[in-house]
């Protein structure tokens, strides 16, 4: 599987923590990714978090983040880029 999604996860991650509403298609393609590849088992609780995340913004469109929620999609966005590094 190529790493793209988990890019489009990041980058939709980072528009949160901008407190902008992510790109539709980075957001799928994240929220698709993240679903594939994380074990729910042995996945950090970050990495659960940001699948999570992205799937409930998929769901239900935008969803407002206070100062604290986008500080924690920046955070979620950091665990995503370190496993796209460790891939």
């Amino acid at each position: 599987m190529s790493n793209v999604g988990l890019a489009d996860a990041a980058c939709a991650l980072d528009a949160m923590a901008a407190g902008n509403n992510p790109n539709r298609a980075e957001l799928m393609s994240g929220a698709l990714a993240l679903n594939m590849i994380i074990d729910p088992r042995t996945a950090s609780t970050d990495l659960q978090l940001a699948a999570s995340g992205l799937d409930i913004q998929a769901l239900y469109g935008a969803v407002y983040l206070n100062e604290v929620g986008r500080r924690h999609a920046g955070k979620l966005a950091e665990a995503v880029r370190e496993l796209l590094a460790a891939r």
